[in-house]
């Protein structure tokens, strides 16, 4: 990941902050701004574009906690937030899952957990552009999705190689990475139906031009990735596949 993140790290307690900090920079990420109240975030936020914030959830001398400044964020902003508390009860957990795009760390932070979450959180953030979606895709070979810094990233529809189902939207896998938009993958599925793609799974679906190999049990692509067949489509995988099938007379 690129070092020229912009990341807020929002925090009331000095030894946590200064852990944070060497762990992010040990990371790459040396853009970073601390403060230690949420009054102190928004001004930040409204000041700097911050790319990710990572959130307390109990602080101190604040007007809100980690969780309601978090919702507050992302009313205001389109953000990815990581959580890191000492707390780990299902209800505080539970308060983050109303955010789109969030975290969540049980302190102290390992390293390891840190750099994962970082990633899987940019992995999601990637999105459709709103604009794009008023398009009719059909008469396109390709569409557009958004990273993490704004910036849009063409995808061929002929690099395509399956989709697969994810909280809040759907991941793309294709030839050169993997984007995400927040569709369902349903909804996606149909906005690409003129390309060839074929359901075999509640979470999946795959172009049927990069499978090398099936059976009723799983799916082989070209890219050596497996995927499952389940029950429900297994007849409809097999009646459509089946079809491509060069028998002797």
């Amino acid at each position: 990941m690129s070092s020229n993140i912009k990341i807020l790290h929002v925090e009331d307690n000095i030894l946590d902050q200064r852990t944070m900090k060497t762990l992010l920079h040990g990371l790459g990420y040396t853009e970073l701004y601390q403060c230690r109240t949420s009054d102190e975030a928004e001004i930040i936020l409204s000041e700097q574009e911050i790319d990710l914030v990572i959130l307390d959830i109990i602080l101190e001398a604040s007007s809100k906690d980690g969780v309601t400044l978090g919702i507050a964020i992302q009313k205001k902003v389109d953000i990815p937030i990581l959580f890191t508390s000492s707390l780990s009860d299902d209800q505080t957990i539970n308060r983050t899952e109303n955010l789109p795009d969030c975290e969540y760390i049980v302190k102290p932070v390992p390293e390891r957990q840190l750099y994962v979450a970082i990633n899987k959180l940019f992995v999601r953030y990637m999105v459709l552009d709103n604009t794009s979606q008023t398009l009719n895709l059909s008469n396109h070979s390709f569409f557009f999705v958004k990273t993490q810094k704004r910036f849009l990233t063409r995808i061929n529809n002929s690099d395509l190689l399956y989709l697969e189902a994810d909280k809040g939207g759907t991941i793309i896998h294709h030839n050169k990475g993997i984007g995400y938009v927040y569709i369902p993958l349903h909804g996606l599925v149909t906005a690409l139906k003129h390309i060839n793609m074929l359901r075999c799974h509640m979470s999946y679906a795959v172009m049927i031009d990069a499978i090398i190999q099936y059976s009723d049990e799983e799916i082989v692509l070209s890219n050596k990735k497996y995927i499952p067949v389940s029950r429900s489509y297994k007849k409809q995988v097999r009646a459509l596949l089946d079809q491509l099938i060069i028998k002797a007379n």
